[in-house]
């Protein structure tokens, strides 16, 4: 069963029309788009399998690259009340930690903070980071206020 106006479809029937027409080898692009395509499901499907919190711990940290959060920064954006303990929350954040989502900057001082940040390496996370630089900017700007008027 074929979906009428099947946007995915209409691209890749708009790419063979260019090999059709100007005799160019369009495979690569194709193959390109092919693999972009199953890498923004795959980060679709892999964000819904996170927890809410999760969710929103990925995102606003993703939107806020390159810059870090702390411990209590993220408490704050991922809507955790000012009473739900610093540990608690790394513990959640631990799971993305191990996934290689985040990165968590330990310091050997106890009293400095933990620097937390999206993990840019990370094949999906490259991905989330480029569709938000593209279309995220007002999201952006949103994260970074909530951030500073909880300073």
């Amino acid at each position: 069963m074929t979906i009428s106006n099947d946007p995915l479809e209409e691209l890749v029937q708009l790419i063979k029309n260019l090999k059709t027409f100007t005799n160019v080898d369009t495979d690569p692009i194709q193959n390109k788009l092919n693999i972009l395509m199953r890498d923004i499901y795959d980060l679709i499907v892999g964000l819904e399998s996170l927890s809410r919190k999760k969710r929103l711990a990925i995102l606003k940290l993703a939107h806020l690259f390159p810059e870090t959060l702390t411990t209590v920064e993220l408490r704050k954006i991922m809507e955790y009340s000012n009473r739900t303990s610093l540990s608690y929350v790394r513990q959640e954040l631990k799971d993305l930690e191990v996934a290689q989502l985040i990165t968590v900057k330990k310091y050997r001082d106890k009293k400095l903070p933990f620097q937390i940040q999206i993990n840019h390496q990370h094949r999906l996370m490259r991905i989330l980071l480029s569709l938000i630089r593209s279309y995220g900017s007002s999201y952006r700007e949103m994260i970074k206020e909530m951030v500073d008027r909880n300073d």
